[in-house]
């Protein structure tokens, strides 16, 4: 009556869907201390024959990788202490090696001519 009434393709996935389910609780349940990672994939249903009631369901799931810690210094790490005082002369230092990067600009008391820089870029195209 349900597969008249439903799309056999339905009941089929439904059915699957419930037997997945059941393997992947009867799985975490036998393997307590696996941590189970992902979702399930690799579902192969090849064997199984629908005229038949019987075969075999097949699928994948990943374990969450262990790790195992050779020795114990991940336990603790310490990290020497560091002044933020600065110095004069790191301060003129910092200075010195900002000027250089970057262009150097004068004040000016008047913006003319020869106040300004002009740039002029073309490119032309094989048009």
């Amino acid at each position: 009556m349900v597969e008249e009434m439903l799309n056999p393709g339905a009941v089929m996935m439904a059915v699957l869907e419930e037997l997945v389910n059941q393997a992947v609780k009867q799985t975490i349940e036998t393997y307590p201390d696996n941590r189970w990672i992902g979702q399930v994939y690799g579902l192969n249903t090849s064997d199984y024959k629908e005229e038949n009631q019987s075969g075999t369901i097949s699928f994948s799931l990943d374990i969450f990788p262990e790790v195992v810690a050779k020795d114990k210094k991940w336990e603790k790490h310490t990290e020497k202490a560091y002044s933020t005082d600065l110095t004069e002369e790191e301060v003129q230092a910092t200075l010195d090696q900002l000027r250089s990067s970057y262009a150097q600009f004068d004040d000016v008391d008047v913006v003319d001519a020869e106040s300004l820089m002009r740039l002029k870029i073309s490119h032309m195209d094989k048009k």
